[in-house]
């Protein structure tokens, strides 16, 4: 009951659209076979009612056509902290490095009440989260999470309108629920 773990293995195959050199040099559309592939290990040990941790570490493999695959790789430890009846505290350190976005790695976090949150991680860096929630009575709830992404080896981050410069993404969100 204080250990849990699984595997979890995928291989995805689907067709998807391309364009092609087709004669004289024009560019013609196609079809190429497209091949996913991941596994993920995840361990979650309960120290006590207190204290949770969490190991993940998951591959991902991505091929098109007759390219050269790219791989994907995530490292991440967690762990949940509830050292009173009315405050708990979720908290994950994850680093990945992948070839590109095609090899990117999907990660699921706990997050606000009524939220969801499963950042895609792709490239070089990290990605660190805190959750606090607190629950002063029982009719107040506060919670919140600030999320932050770093690139090392980045100058901008996005693409288009949505880029913006620096090496870091950061978020940090609020919610307080009262019952009446």
């Amino acid at each position: 009951p204080w250990l849990s773990t699984y595997v979890q293995l995928r291989d995805e195959r689907e067709e998807a659209s391309t364009d092609r050199p087709g004669p004289k040099g024009r560019l013609l559309g196609g079809l190429q076979s497209e091949h996913r592939q991941s596994a993920r290990w995840h361990a979650e040990y309960d120290f006590s009612k207190a204290l949770t941790v969490r190991t993940r570490v998951q591959l991902s493999r991505y091929s098109a056509g007759n390219s050269p695959p790219s791989y994907g790789f995530l490292l991440s430890q967690g762990f949940r902290l509830q050292p009173l009846e009315s405050l708990q505290l979720d908290a994950r350190l994850a680093f990945f490095d992948t070839d590109g976005f095609e090899s990117r790695i999907y990660a699921y976090e706990h997050d606000l009440l009524y939220s969801f949150s499963v950042p895609v991680l792709f490239d070089r860096g990290h990605r660190s989260y805190l959750l606090v929630q607190y629950e002063p009575t029982t009719d107040l709830t506060i919670e919140a999470k600030y999320g932050a992404t770093w690139y090392p080896h980045r100058q901008t981050i996005g693409s288009g309108l949505s880029e913006t410069e620096g090496n870091q993404s950061r978020e940090l969100r609020l919610q307080f629920r009262w019952q009446y």
